[in-house]
């Protein structure tokens, strides 16, 4: 059963019941128009969030012995992945920077991300080329 649907400029997202995350669409300008199953995060994790920019994703994964954690990839040109660089991501990609964040939400725009998180207070944080994790 699906719990969450998401669509964006040029992909559609949907995560099921048990946290598995299905995508379809463009992604690395290739188009499928059979949503397929993302496999690519921490075995033990299911995704309990997914936001869509204009060809990039986020997804925010849980388990019941780990901390969440924010994954991106797609398209990172505008540093949008939160990598500190703007290259393309293939498969999906712990963003180190807020590993131990206690990330609420997440959130994509066109050419932008950001998290939520619980840290020290409710602080939104802009993942693009200027996040610098030294002055958190």
């Amino acid at each position: 059963m699906i719990e969450q649907i998401e669509c964006g400029a040029a992909q559609s997202a949907a995560i099921t019941e048990d946290g598995q995350l299905y995508i379809w669409g463009f992604m690395h300008h290739q188009p499928s128009f059979t949503p397929q199953r993302v496999r690519d995060f921490v075995p033990s994790h299911r995704v309990s969030a997914v936001c869509l920019g204009a060809y990039h994703v986020l997804a925010l994964a849980e388990s019941d012995s780990d901390p969440r954690r924010v994954y991106s990839w797609g398209s990172g040109a505008k540093g949008q992945l939160g990598h500190g660089d703007t290259n393309d991501v293939v498969v999906p990609r712990v963003i180190g920077a807020i590993e131990h964040f206690n990330v609420l939400r997440i959130a994509c725009g066109e050419n932008t991300s950001a998290v939520l998180t619980g840290m020290p207070a409710s602080s939104m944080i802009p993942l693009d080329r200027s996040f610098d994790r030294s002055r958190m």
